[in-house]
Parts: C-alpha cells; sequence; structure tokens
C-alpha cells in the first residue's frame, strides 16, 4: 500500500502487521484498535485521523504528519517517531 491514498479509510481493528504504508494518505480514516506493530508509515499522512488504542509498536512513522489526530490509548513502544508532526494531537493513555 506503500503511496497509496487511503483519504477517509476505515480500518478499524485491522491486522496490518509490517504492512507498508509509505508515503500513504491516510487523511481523516478511522484506524481504531488497529495493529501497525512494525508497520512502515514513514512520510505518510495521518492529519484528522482517529487512532484511538491502536498498537503502532516498532512502527517506523519518520516524518509523518499526525497533527490534528486522536492518539488516545494508543501504543508507541520502540517506534519512530523522528520529526514526526504531532502539532495537537490528543494523547491521552498514550504509551
Amino acid at each position: 500500500m506503500k503511496g497509496a491514498d487511503l483519504k477517509k479509510a476505515n480500518l478499524e481493528r485491522a491486522i496490518l502487521i509490517s504492512s507498508n504504508f509509505r508515503g500513504a494518505n491516510l487523511t481523516y480514516s478511522r484506524l481504531n484498535s488497529a495493529d501497525f506493530s512494525d508497520a512502515n508509515l514513514s512520510e505518510s499522512n495521518l492529519l484528522y485521523s482517529i487512532i484511538q488504542g491502536s498498537d503502532f509498536s516498532s512502527a517506523n512513522l519518520n516524518k509523518a504528519n499526525m497533527s490534528r489526530t486522536n492518539l488516545a490509548n494508543a501504543i508507541f513502544k520502540d517506534a519512530n517517531l523522528e520529526n514526526a508532526s504531532l502539532y495537537g494531537v490528543n494523547i491521552i493513555g498514550t504509551n
């Protein structure tokens, strides 16, 4: 799914372990409780997405735009968030 345009996609509870979403457009998407562990989301656009309770353990989010997202209760253990945009995010309960 590298570079895919998935704007407004509904990927709630999807299991996407080790998937390649590099440069993908996931703007306004619903990603609640999705499993993105070990996934590559570098340079992806997650602007205004709802990502509550999703697992991004060991995921690559380098240069990802996650501004204005709802990350409540999401898991980012060992994730690469280098140069990620996190302006205006909800991080309540995030690990």
